[in-house]
């Protein structure tokens, strides 16, 4: 059975309605096998199965998800008048990530898409795959210790990937750490989101049917009520959290009848912000924006009254200058978000007591850069 869902893709803040389609829909296995080389399987669910892959042209790494077609759902897409039939999960992936209607927020957390095809019995989506890159299942077990600092760092990307997510319309419905890559560089994290199978549209009224895994669907979908997007999402982030800080399993109907403990591994910032994010009652969860403004996302390091910070006066005259002009150089920022947007941070390539240098490159020019990260304690 294919299901036909309308869509109109106007973005409220668009000053035109403008569905940019995506590169053409191919049909030949064929071309498939021209393309890309298919090897181990990487994955397997109720759906679908992943294999690691590689593009033959240029040996970039790929990830191809074949879909059986009786298994896929369409969308009926409507702009200005003209309608577009698109694959439901093909179409959330690219608006999820900013790239089919104007008005729309870019949002690079989200996989991306190089080719899909449409075959006699199945629909195959070939995505890119990152080097060096694992779920944050496998992210999470294959480390012993991760500093809170650190998973502050991956659930800020989570929260506004989550977040930039549902500006563009889309609910994914089915986050968990299986469906967020995390890619083990030496600096900073990178999350990218994956598989929009489970996904819809972003809508002012309640769902009443819920797709997505059971262990992570809200209480209201146990108390047979309906549920809304935001909520969803907000919930199954603190399911992940959870996992993350307590390294146990998560099910909703578990965790509902647990006595509700203070983890003591953790600040109580920490706890205070798993606490909100798994209210029982939806309307006691916080937005995500405003789980961008908890406390425990402050990126400090550690307590503030750790550092001292030594400031120094200093005088911007120079005896060969007619007049004393002090030129301040572009506006420090204060968002860590912004420098993720910016820049990718590589691999480390120098370090001393108090400072660590990674390699990178800016990502709207690809320019090289070197990047320092200097310890508060020394500033």
């Amino acid at each position: 059975t294919m299901f036909v869902l309308e869509y109109s893709c106007h973005h409220p803040d668009a000053k035109k309605t403008t569905f940019h389609r995506n590169s053409a829909v191919l049909s030949s296995s064929e071309e498939f096998t021209i393309r890309y080389k298919e090897e181990e399987l990487l994955g397997e669910g109720g759906y679908s199965q992943v294999y690691a892959g590689e593009r033959r042209s240029t040996s970039t790494p790929v990830a191809i998800k074949h879909i059986s077609k009786k298994d896929v759902q369409f969308a009926r897409v409507n702009c200005q008048g003209n309608v577009y039939d698109e694959i439901l999960e093909v179409f959330l992936l690219e608006q999820a990530a900013g790239r089919l209607c104007d008005g729309s927020f870019e949002n690079p957390a989200v996989i991306g898409l190089m080719d899909v095809f449409n075959l006699g019995t199945e629909i195959i989506i070939v995505m890119e795959r990152s080097p060096d890159t694992v779920d944050g299942q496998n992210y999470l077990f294959q480390l012993k210790y991760i500093p809170e600092e650190q998973v502050k760092v991956i659930f800020k990307q989570i929260i506004n990937a989550a977040l930039l997510m549902h500006k563009n319309g889309v609910f994914h419905r089915d986050l968990k750490l299986k469906n967020i890559l995390v890619k083990k560089n030496k600096g900073t994290p990178e999350i990218r989101v994956i598989d929009f199978g489970c996904g819809d549209f972003v809508e002012n009224e309640p769902f009443s049917k819920f797709n997505g895994t059971p262990a992570f669907a809200p209480p209201e979908v146990y108390r047979e009520e309906t549920y809304m997007a935001e909520a969803t999402t907000v919930w199954q982030i603190g399911a992940m959290l959870y996992i993350t800080c307590t390294r146990d399993l998560f099910h909703t109907l578990v965790y509902k009848k647990k006595d509700k403990e203070v983890l003591e591994n953790v600040s109580m910032e920490c706890n205070d912000f798993l606490s909100q994010c798994l209210a029982l009652d939806p309307n006691q969860r916080p937005t995500l924006e405003d789980l961008l403004l908890h406390p425990w996302l402050e990126l400090t390091g550690t307590h503030s009254n750790d550092f001292f910070l030594e400031v120094l006066e200093y005088s911007c005259h120079h005896p060969d200058a007619t007049k004393t002009t002090f030129h301040r150089n572009s506006a420090v920022l204060s968002s860590f978000e912004e420098f993720i947007f910016r820049y990718k941070e590589e691999e480390l390539f120098d370090v001393d007591r108090f400072s660590q240098v990674f390699a990178g490159e800016r990502r709207s020019t690809s320019t090289p850069v070197a990047i320092k990260h200097i310890h508060f304690l020394y500033i």
